[in-house]
Order: C-alpha cells, then structure tokens, then sequence
C-alpha cells in the first residue's frame, strides 16, 4: 500500500455533539415538472417526504416519453445544500433512473452539475443514489433532474420516488442498527431484515420483516451501548393486495434488559404508510437495546411489521459509512464498491468490489478529499481521458490491489489503531477493462468513511 503519512493524522475533537440533525430541505419546496407520464401523477410526490417506492400509494413520480425532460423542486429560501438523494421506485420500472443530470442552481446560476449513469446501468429497485456536494457544500436555491437520452429500456422516461436536499447538522445523522443484530419472537430467520438498510415496504420484494399473527410478539436490535437520539420505523407499503402493517406498538430503549425509556405509539391504528414513525427520547438516553412490542390487536392482526428500523444519533464519534455517486458501465456492468464493517480505530475494512472483468483487477483509491485531487476540483468527468460516463470522485492519497474472483475483488484497508477518531476518508475502486473504453478502465461508486469507536 502506497500511504500519504497525513492518513494518520487526527482530527481535532471539536464539539460536535450538540443533537443538530441533517435536514431535509425539498418538501417545504415547491415542484414542477416539463411533463408527467399521464398515470396521474403530480411533482409534488416525489419532494413530499416519503420514500415510498410504490406508484399506487401516490409517492413515486415519472416525467413524460420525450426527450430532455426535466424535474426541478425551488427550495423555501437559498440555503447550503451538502447532498442531493434520489430514491428510485420498488414496484417496477427501476431501469427509468439512469442517464440523468442533476443540478444545483442559485438564481440562474449553476453552482453545481454532475452526470449519472450515462453509459449505463441504473438506480437499483427501491434503493438511492447520494449525490455529494464536494467540501462544505453549495448554496443554491434549486435542485433540477434532467433526463439526457434514453435509459436502458431504450425510452426516455425519468422516473423516481424522492427527492431529498439535505443541509448538514453540526455533526452527522448516523444510523448504527445495520451494525447491531436483529431478533424476534416468531419468524426470527428474517429479523435482519429491519437492519439491511432496504427501507422498501412491499412485502413479496423481501425486504420487509413480519411475526406470526399472535399476541406480545416482539422484535429487538441490539446495537451495544450508545447515546439514542431517535428510532425510526419505516413501514410495510403494500403486500399485493392483503393487509399490511401493524399498530399498537411500544418502542422501548434497554440498557443490560433493563427499560430505560418506553413510548406507546399507534394505540388505535396501523403505522402510516406516508411517512416514518418518529420515536424521541429525553436527551442523552442510553442503552444497547431498541425493543419493539405488540401491545394489541388492530383490527384482525397483532403482530409486528416493518421494512426497517433506524436507531439514531445525531453527532458523535459513532463510526458510519455512506455510498456515494455511481459507478461506469463495464463489460461485466457497473462496478459497484460496498463496505459491511463499521469504520472504527484499529479496524480493518473489507471492501468488496463486484462485477470486476477478466483479468480481475481492482486498485482501491483512498482519498483525504472529496473536492480536489492534486489541484483538480472533485468530481472530475472522466471522459476526455476516454472514460465517457465515469467520474473520479476520492483523491488518489493510497492505494490497494486486489484479484477478483468470480468477479468479486476484497480489499483489506486498515485502519491506525490510535490517531484516527473522528477522521474521514474517500474510497473508490478503479477496475481494469480494457474492453469497455479508450482508457480501459471503470470506476465505481464511492464510500465516505467516518471513523469512530
């Protein structure tokens, strides 16, 4: 490993702690659209703040069959805006969310333009595309998505279920439960789906976890002991036609078994499908168990359904990771970078890079910027040097190889044992092929690390 000694180096601990959660700007927005498919939908579905990827339920939007089509959402009032997440639908369709622009405008300005999956490839089913906003962001008024030519289906529909501008909190909103492990009182083989990071509610795509119809039953997600700022439950949306949901919750917090904070929730009523269920505790609650129980029967059901459960903390030092951008289209597909381990001091990662081509080799770049690579601002288009749809999106600081296998390459990265809380780093994997364009080679997304404890 080729390592820059500033890898080592610690951020100073600043206080960051006070609970200043990120912020979702678009549904306060006002929407519009050059056209919609004609099914019915309007453009305010897709900034009203539910992720839900099911058409039905009114949440989802598409543009019309016509070349250049566009989405915009004109925020309240100027603001910073640090990242753009773009939900894709989870019924159908999913191959709409390809070929598109985004930008970011202040006034008539452009302050910031990025292009996605120009040469292939698309937003999978039901899951987002995070959209960075190199450094400390840009201050813009209106987010626009706009349609470049045809998707992979070979039409020219856009087509999404949310759009979110998110303004930084002091610290960072961090979900730990996917780190944490998942189990129930009836169907516990499935418990892990609540903690997967799938928040699509439609039950036959298996990402939504259920009991048995029975009383008290109970699903728990033990993270080990941290500060909880707030519990999400994000609900079943549809489950082909039968009935969904569940109601007549208590979500409690345990720390060693014990109670330290319960809230009944829902007594007389399934969960809303439109939105998550917010659960709040006093300030600086700990505990190491998030707890969630049936209290009754709601109509004809008593159990506990639900596609995910978030346990949050608004700023700290809790290790986190997030997916960034998107990769190129190469002749296996769209390398795509993934990390299950939490970034902690002392770790080492295991990085996966999938849909790597024969002779199955991958360069992990880890990078201390996400805005400039030696002097170059960040995300740099690739396609002057013969790399048309890819992007450099981590600076070059230290790299690894790896040999794929199957297509799929690991790459350990470790981490320093001391000096590193609090520090971030850029990932991305760079993937020999020489089959796919003049530069032979394709990247893929990217990883922020947030190191932690």
């Amino acid at each position: 490993m080729h390592s820059s000694a500033r890898l080592a180096l610690a951020l100073p601990l600043t206080a960051i702690f006070a609970a200043a959660q990120d912020v979702n700007l678009a549904p306060a927005g006002v929407a519009s659209a050059t056209s919609t498919s004609g099914f019915g939908e309007v453009a305010g579905w897709a900034n009203d703040g539910n992720r839900d990827g099911f058409f039905y339920n009114n949440s989802t939007f598409t543009t019309g069959n016509l070349p250049g089509q566009s989405w915009q959402v004109v925020l309240a009032s100027a603001s910073v805006v640090n990242e753009v997440v773009i939900w894709n639908r989870a019924d159908c369709c999913a191959e709409r969310l390809a070929n598109f622009r985004v930008e970011i405008k202040n006034g008539a300005t452009v302050v910031f333009t990025q292009d996605f999956l120009t040469s292939g490839g698309h937003v999978p089913a039901g899951l987002s595309l995070r959209v960075k906003v190199p450094g400390a962001g840009v201050t813009g008024n209106t987010v626009k998505l706009t349609s470049l030519g045809l998707n992979p289906t070979g039409n020219h529909y856009l087509a999404f279920s949310e759009v979110e501008v998110i303004r930084y909190g002091v610290g960072r909103t961090i979900n730990y439960a996917p780190y944490g492990t998942a189990t129930a009182s009836s169907n516990g083989s499935q418990a892990a789906r609540t903690i997967d990071g799938f928040l699509n509610g439609i039950v036959q795509n298996n990402t939504v976890f259920t009991t048995t119809n029975s009383p008290g039953q109970w699903l728990e997600v033990t993270v080990g002991q941290h500060r909880i700022d707030a519990i999400r439950l994000w609900p079943a949306t549809y489950n082909n036609g039968q009935a969904y949901g569940c109601g007549n919750l208590r979500v409690a917090i345990l720390a060693n078994g014990v109670e330290v904070f319960g809230q009944n929730i829902a007594p007389n009523s399934l969960l809303p499908i439109n939105q998550p269920t917010v659960v709040t505790p006093p300030s600086n609650t700990q505990g190491d168990t998030v707890r969630v129980t049936s209290l009754g029967p709601v109509g004809a059901f008593e159990r506990v359904q639900l596609a995910e459960l978030e346990v949050l903390q608004f700023a700290g030092f809790i290790g986190e990771q997030w997916a960034y951008g998107a990769g190129c289209l190469g002749t296996a597909g769209v390398p795509t970078l993934s990390c299950a381990v939490r970034p902690t001091s002392g770790a080492t990662l295991p990085l996966r890079v999938d849909n790597v081509p024969a002779p199955g080799l991958a360069l992990l770049v880890t990078g201390l910027s996400e805005s400039t690579w030696s002097g170059l601002p960040l995300p740099l288009n690739l396609l002057p040097a013969g790399a048309p749809g890819c992007w450099a999106l981590a600076s070059l600081d230290a790299s690894n190889l790896g040999v794929a296998t199957g297509g799929v390459a690991t790459i350990s990265f470790p981490i320093p044992a001391s000096g590193a809380l609090g520090f971030r780093i850029f990932q991305q994997a760079v993937v020999v092929d020489s089959a796919s364009n003049s530069l032979g080679l394709v990247v893929s997304n990217a990883i922020e690390q947030f190191i932690g404890f």
